[in-house]
């Protein structure tokens, strides 16, 4: 687990797939074990790997978990512009719970 300085505008902690799976595992409620251990969280949010589309375009697949039954995914295509950095181009919803 590592905080990361990202440009959200959002303190953000970073958790491997381990520990998170350790946190599950080992809470009888791990939603509840989750948001005891980081007050203020909103939820957890899984980003893919960029796919590529185009030398200057890819998407990627963001999900976003806050309990049991509330969840969202999304696919975001971004570009990069002359400048070199990357901007979100669309997001487009691919279901909700």
């Amino acid at each position: 687990m590592a905080a990361r300085a990202l440009p959200l505008g959002v303190p953000v902690t970073v958790l491997d797939e381990p520990a998170l799976a350790t946190l599950f595992r080992d809470a009888p409620d791990g939603w509840r074990a989750l948001f005891r251990r980081y007050p203020g969280a909103s939820g957890v949010a899984e980003l893919s790997h960029p796919l590529p589309v185009a030398a200057d375009t890819a998407v990627v697949h963001v999900a976003r978990q806050c309990g049991d039954k509330c969840a969202s995914v999304f696919r975001v295509r971004v570009a990069r512009g002359a400048d070199g950095r990357w901007r979100t181009v669309a997001v487009d919803p691919l279901g909700d719970r």
